[in-house]
C-alpha cells in the first residue's frame, strides 16, 4: 500500500445531482454507471475518473491539524437545494422530506474531511441479497434465511 502526501489532484467536476430534463433528483442506480431520475427516470451517465484515486496518510493530516476533533461534529444546519427548507441534525447530507431535493450543509464544520472521490457499489440490491442467501446457505450453524 503506497501513501502518498502530495497536496490532491483535482479530479473531474462533481456531477449535478437535479435531472436536467425534470429539475427533480437524480441517484447513484447500484450496479451501473449513470445516476437516475426518480421522476422522469432519465439516465446520466458517470463518466470515469481521468485521474487515479491515492490514499493519504491519516498521520500526517492528524499532524496538520491535531486540534481538530473529527469525530466531535455535532448538530447542523443543512438547507435544501430545491425549496430552501432548513432542518437541524446531526447528519452531514441528507433528501429533504417535503420535495425530495438534496440537504446540504450552510456551513462546513471543524473537522470535515471532504472526499476527494466516491467508490460506487458493483453490485446491485439483488445480487447482494443472492450472495447473502448464498452465503447464510453455506454455514452450517447459521439460521435458515
Amino acid at each position: 500500500m503506497t501513501v502518498e502526501s502530495e497536496s490532491p489532484t483535482p479530479g473531474p467536476a462533481p456531477l449535478s445531482s437535479t435531472c436536467p430534463s425534470c429539475g427533480a433528483q437524480t441517484a447513484y442506480a447500484p450496479g451501473t454507471t449513470v445516476l437516475r431520475c426518480g421522476s422522469c427516470g432519465r439516465e446520466l451517465a458517470i463518466a470515469g475518473p481521468e485521474v487515479a484515486v491515492r490514499e493519504h496518510s491519516y498521520d500526517e493530516w492528524q499532524a496538520r491539524n491535531g486540534a481538530v476533533r473529527v469525530a466531535a461534529i455535532g448538530a447542523q444546519v443543512l438547507r435544501c437545494s430545491g425549496c430552501g427548507a432548513s432542518t437541524e441534525t446531526v447528519d452531514l447530507a441528507g433528501t429533504c422530506q417535503f420535495c425530495g431535493g438534496a440537504l446540504v450543509t450552510v456551513e462546513q464544520p471543524e473537522g470535515l474531511v471532504a472526499p476527494e472521490a466516491v467508490v460506487p457499489f458493483h453490485v446491485d440490491r439483488r445480487g447482494a441479497q443472492e450472495a447473502f442467501g448464498s452465503w447464510v446457505r453455506s454455514r452450517r450453524f447459521a439460521p435458515a434465511p
